[in-house]
């Protein structure tokens, strides 16, 4: 999460806040910029650490020859296009053909 980021966290906070202060809730201390800010510093750490994560995990998999859920994900994407593929053709098959003038003869 970049500063442009972190600015419009807090802008939305401020506009809860406000919204709350207009209905008479009060300002909780977890509400503040400073709590935003570091909000989504953590998400941007959390995220970044879950990359990581990932990365190595998908090295050891391939490492050890087995497949990443990355390439689980890839193989099952190709398997869903060709299924559809193979659908669309089953229903052009299955469809009744009208003889053309050439077979009647």
């Amino acid at each position: 999460m970049d500063q442009h980021d972190e600015r419009s966290a807090a802008a939305e906070v401020d506009v809860v806040l406000r919204s709350a202060g207009e209905v008479g809730v009060t300002r909780a201390p977890s509400a503040t910029k400073a709590f935003a800010s570091g909000l989504a510093l953590t998400a941007r750490d959390q995220s970044a650490v879950h990359r990581r994560v990932e990365r190595q995990t998908r090295q050891l998999w391939h490492a050890v020859n087995l497949p990443s859920a990355t390439d689980v994900r890839r193989v099952y994407e190709q398997l869903s296009v060709l299924d559809r593929r193979l659908q669309g053709v089953k229903r052009r098959l299955d469809e009744p053909t009208v003889p053309r003038v050439a077979d009647r003869q």
